[in-house]
């Protein structure tokens, strides 16, 4: 690939070392970029808050960050940015509103676009607590289907995140792709050979469960009937409510961590278990994984197609109410070799490492 293309990341980027899912994709795509010296600069916009006025969204200008560069821009400089640099690639990481300038500018600049797709709004639906208004799905359904129909390479994060695409829309197969999110080295390089004595230690991550119904009563309710045996749930997420003193075993709630703290927090513990919503992928399952955790998922979880059960992990059924629960006693009665299972799980993402899922990229950029 010719270095001096310029690339141009487009989407809503967060400094933050707490994140995960689309934005923590956009962040390490763009930090991989810069440290390899492509001419990458990352595009995000004045949204909506309390301390941003209409005079921000439309002619704002605020650099973020300096190396690597992020801009944010209001509508009018967005327009004036591209005509005056004229990018080569144009990589839209995760869908937004303000990129529909950008599909317009399509159709008067030549330059390559690529669109990741973490979500689809259909999926995003069923699993929402709050109804959006009919103007705003429609908004994000034209999204959509403008990224579709104008994208010169459609790049999905797992086989399920595409096939439900195909379901709802007409997709040209030749222009798709699958790339999924990728592994940090230090979870792989602080992995370590667990010790699988009880009280076994189960991790659920929920980070918005005012807004998605991520089936956490779905896991109380299993875990309830496992009494007799002793274990403990630990859940990160903000918002949490659950009377713990209903509860006969122990839970512990945190807080998200920075990457430091998470790394220690993940040492002894043993399980990471999803509910019952749709994920196209989870880049935080596939960390765990990467540090030994054993993986409890289902069909509807992106990156439950790695997972071979009883090998590398387990998978559950959502259909099945007593699937879950049937799975917890045979853990607890010692059916599985469980030390073998974790060091599986390792091996199973060494292909998701950043490293990796950078050179797929670049071969994009290339072509």
């Amino acid at each position: 690939m010719n270095e001096k293309k310029q690339i141009l990341l487009v989407g809503r980027f967060n400094p933050s070392d707490t994140l995960t899912g689309p934005e923590k994709y956009g962040k390490r795509l763009l930090e991989f970029l810069s440290e390899r010296n492509y001419d990458v600069v990352f595009l995000d916009f004045f949204f909506k808050d309390k301390n941003v006025n209409i005079w921000k969204r439309l002619f704002g200008e605020q650099i973020v960050n300096e190396r690597p560069l992020v801009i944010k821009y209001g509508i009018f400089r967005i327009i004036l940015f591209f005509f005056k640099t004229k990018p080569s690639i144009v990589h839209i990481i995760n869908l937004e509103s303000f990129q529909f300038v950008i599909f317009f500018l399509k159709y008067f600049i030549n330059f390559r676009l690529l669109t990741t797709f973490h979500g689809l709004l259909k999926k995003e639906i069923e699993g929402s607590f709050y109804k959006r208004k009919f103007n705003v799905k429609l908004k994000i359904k034209i999204l959509e289907s403008l990224a579709l129909k104008l994208s010169d390479k459609l790049i999905f994060v797992s086989k399920l995140l595409e096939e439900k695409f195909k379901e709802e829309y007409k997709i040209d197969i030749t222009r798709s792709v699958i790339i999924s999110g990728g592994i940090d080295e230090e979870f792989f390089q602080q992995a370590k050979n667990k010790n699988f004595n009880e009280p076994y230690k189960f991790i659920f991550y929920d980070p918005n469960p005012e807004y998605v119904n991520r089936g956490f009563d779905q896991i109380l309710k299993s875990f309830e009937k496992m009494k007799s045996y002793d274990f403990e749930l630990h859940v990160i997420g903000k918002g949490f409510k659950h009377d713990k003193s209903n509860t006969k075993f122990r839970v512990f709630y945190y807080q998200p961590f920075q990457k430091a703290k998470l790394l220690k927090f993940l040492e002894d513990k043993h399980f990471i278990v999803k509910g019952n919503a749709f994920d196209s992928f989870s880049i935080f399952v596939v960390e765990c994984m990467a540090s030994g955790i054993i993986p409890i998922v289902h069909r509807d979880i992106g990156m439950s197609s790695i997972i071979e059960n009883g090998i590398n992990g387990f998978i559950y059924k959502l259909d099945n109410n007593e699937s879950l629960e049937i799975l917890f006693k045979n853990l607890f009665q010692g059916d599985y070799d469980l030390e073998k299972i974790s060091s599986n799980c390792i091996k199973s993402v060494e292909s998701l490492r950043w490293s990796n899922i950078l050179k797929s990229y670049l071969n994009i950029y290339a072509k």
